[in-house]
């Protein structure tokens, strides 16, 4: 009971601050300079020819544990970057199922507005916030995506963690069809790329089961963000932005 007081209070209160957001959000590149692109250095003993990071953004919602099951069902992990005002104690199972699995999660923001738009303050509490509780879940976050892919240079430098962006964008919130978000997406997957999915459709579940089997039968291996980083042999540097290794 203490427990689920404790989420409800950090969970609710907050949203008096923020306002409320919708759950039909995009996700859209808008600002990138200095991009840090990082020497790729692969090690010597692994045997995988292409290495590619699946990411998922906007959850935790209905669909996260089947594609956690999914994921699972080929052996594959992932980084999911969640929204703080989704968090609430009937996620519990999920994550301790999510870390379970060897995926990990990132912050993706308390509310999902643009962080562009926000006044600092308010973007480093839409960060710190998120990480307080995903610590009352038992997660540490290593990562941060800004929602829309929005940043600057004045917030870069403010963000204290790797700031993880994309190079492959789905369009799954647009499409809302497996087929066709496998049809965007494929020819655009390369070697250290990170692909960019939600957790918020049942479409997003459902391509997975096209687009993870064709990557593995193409010599993919597919990975979460901090396995990509260890494979590639690229230590993450707080402050830089990485839209693939």
């Amino acid at each position: 009971m203490k427990l689920s007081i404790f989420f409800i209070i950090l969970v609710i209160v907050p949203i008096i601050f923020f306002g409320t957001i919708s759950s039909n959000v995009k996700e859209v590149n808008i600002v990138e300079q200095n991009v840090y692109k990082p020497e790729v250095k692969k090690e010597d003993n692994n045997n995988y020819d292409k290495v590619v990071a699946l990411t998922f953004d906007d959850g935790p919602s209905k669909y996260t544990n089947d594609i956690i099951d999914t994921l699972s069902k080929y052996n594959v992990t992932a980084t999911f970057f969640v929204i703080g005002i989704n968090l609430n104690t009937k996620y519990t199972d999920t994550f301790n199922k999510l870390i379970k699995n060897g995926n990990e999660v990132g912050i993706h923001g308390y509310s999902h507005k643009e962080f562009t738009k926000l006044k600092m303050d308010k973007v480093l509490y839409e960060i710190d916030y998120t990480k307080k509780l995903l610590n009352g879940l038992g997660i540490e976050p290593k990562y941060v995506r800004p929602p829309y892919g929005s940043i600057n240079i004045k917030i870069k430098e403010q963000i204290e963690y790797p700031i993880i962006l994309w190079n492959v964008d789905t369009l799954d919130w647009k499409y809302k069809n497996a087929q066709k978000i496998y049809d965007n997406s494929i020819d655009d997957i390369k070697d250290g790329g990170i692909i960019l999915l939600h957790d918020a459709y049942l479409s997003s579940v459902k391509v997975l089961d096209l687009l993870i089997p064709k990557l593995q039968s193409e010599g993919f291996k597919i990975v979460s963000i901090s396995e990509l980083f260890q494979i590639k042999g690229v230590s993450p540097q707080s402050g830089q932005i990485y839209r693939f290794i």
